[in-house]
């Protein structure tokens, strides 16, 4: 009787191995192929008292930017990404223009502009701020303000590999340099469709490797690496690479 009940463990533990292997074969096949089809999902914060308007053009990399496909334009205060004050509707005309409706709290504040750009992808900022006033208008429909975006092209990083240490409790991901990029952010999610997120959002490092030293054994998740133009802050890196050398190696 305890052969046989060593015998079924024995063979559920084969099982759950076996598994685990088509998990992650699978998750490999999806990193490689760099598929980064999804907009971002930039959040409007609430509860905000002023705003102001800008109506603009926008001119990416010497090209009229309108809202062809899933293209996005949107307004930022100093809070980053986390910190969005409006995401901008297309009008239709001659021009065709983006309505900004700008929100905020306190008058003075720095706003600044993002665009997404489904040909490449990637997100880029835009080379005008602004200093929050409410009720302030800049442009009109008829003569709209223009925001400027001169990029170098970030491509997405290629030959994307996972791995991990015998265990199976941590994850490592390497990339080849993305040429022009300054950081990558890493995004990680259970379902095969990654939303780029701040919830999503678990990692960002300038180097070509990352570690996930979250992982749970005998879980899928799936992951987005992409490159980007944003310096990496000092603290976060020596952070990360403290965390690092904390951990078990990875093979």
């Amino acid at each position: 009787m305890v052969w046989e009940l060593l015998s079924i463990r024995e063979r559920f533990y084969k099982f759950s191995f076996k598994i685990m292997k088509i998990i992650l074969i699978f998750i490999i096949c999806f990193i490689s192929l760099n598929i980064f089809a999804d907009p971002p999902n930039w959040q409007e914060i609430t509860g905000t008292q002023y705003s102001m308007v800008l109506f603009t053009t926008i001119i990416f990399n010497n090209s009229s930017f309108d809202n062809s496909g899933t293209n996005m334009a949107a307004a930022f205060g100093p809070g980053g990404i986390d910190d969005c004050r409006e995401i901008a509707g297309w009008e239709s005309g001659n021009p065709g223009f983006w309505y900004f409706n700008i929100v905020g709290n306190t008058n003075g504040e720095e706003i600044s502009f993002k665009i997404y750009d489904e040909a490449s992808d990637q997100i880029y900022d835009c080379d005008q701020t602004f200093i929050f006033q409410d009720g302030d208008t800049f442009g009109s429909p008829s003569d709209p303000y223009t925001l400027t975006s001169e990029f170098t092209l970030l491509l997405p990083p290629q030959n994307v590999n996972i791995s991990f240490n015998s265990t199976r409790e941590i994850i490592a991901l390497s990339w080849s340099t993305s040429i022009n990029a300054n950081s990558y952010y890493i995004y990680a999610d259970d379902t095969v469709d990654v939303v780029k997120s701040s919830e999503n959002l678990v990692g960002h490092t300038s180097d070509t490797t990352w570690i996930d030293f979250d992982f749970e054994q005998y879980t899928r998740k799936f992951y987005v690496v992409t490159a980007s133009s944003d310096t990496l802050i000092l603290d976060e890196e020596v952070s990360r690479k403290n965390k690092t050398n904390d951990k078990t190696e990875v093979k």
